[in-house]
């Protein structure tokens, strides 16, 4: 079976969704490509509003990440190998969780994730 790369993290932070994208450009060592999207060496991101964000029911239970403000959305490039992208995206992951109120994936190796 081949391995779908596709990575959502949901983001749990008050945050301005600008300055997300520029810590997470700056630890990536990324290259912006677009408003909120970046290259980097094992992957191509962009930082996006979750369509699905309610303030009213983010209120109600802050742990529903479906309800959370921000996602980073992740796809491998540059024939990276998966061991290298899952690496990859868990020292983002604790990353984000230095200054984020919480950080959830969600993809098909999520299980590999921390």
């Amino acid at each position: 079976m081949a391995f779908v790369s596709y990575c959502r993290l949901y983001i749990n932070t008050n945050l301005d969704k600008n300055w997300l994208f520029g810590r997470i450009c700056t630890y990536l060592g990324g290259i912006r490509s677009g408003i909120n999207d970046a290259e980097t060496s094992w992957c191509s991101l962009s930082v996006i509003n979750n369509g699905y964000h309610d303030a009213e029911k983010y209120s109600r239970n802050r742990t529903d990440f479906i309800y959370w403000k921000y996602c980073v959305e992740l796809e491998i490039i540059n024939n990276v190998s998966a061991d290298r992208y899952i690496n990859n995206i868990n020292k983002l992951i604790e990353y984000l969780k230095s200054f984020c109120d919480g950080v959830v994936p969600s993809c098909d190796f999520e299980e590999q994730l921390r």
